[in-house]
């Protein structure tokens, strides 16, 4: 694996976050899947990001890929990495129950599986 196809698959990974309605509608019932493509860099980062102090509750989607190894200097062995948080105002889904961050997680399993 090069280092560009790592570049290349966090890209893809975006775009395939960005355009499933399920995960768009968890982050932000308001958003329109046509215009999905706001939420990244806002909602959505292709790196480990901390808000600043926050004036309204957002839930948040971060990921990243970290080569853990090289082989043979042919290979490289990486992890992917994807962080699912929330304000604690928007946690439980209404009206159907459940936790919105557990929710999230099965939406983006099936995305990347």
């Amino acid at each position: 694996m090069q280092l560009e196809e790592l570049y290349d698959y966090k890209n893809t990974l975006m775009k395939d976050l960005l355009t499933s309605e399920s995960i768009i509608n968890l982050l932000d019932e308001n958003i329109p899947i046509e215009s999905s493509s706001k939420l990244a860099y806002n909602l959505v980062f292709p790196f480990e990001y901390v808000p600043d102090t926050i004036e309204q509750g957002n839930t948040y989607i971060c990921f990243d890929v970290d080569i853990q190894q090289t082989i043979d200097k042919t290979f490289l062995l990486s992890a992917l990495y994807i962080w699912v948080f929330t304000h604690k105002s928007k946690l439980r889904l209404v009206p159907t129950g459940g936790v919105r961050t557990d929710k999230l997680c099965c939406e983006i399993a099936k995305v990347i599986n």
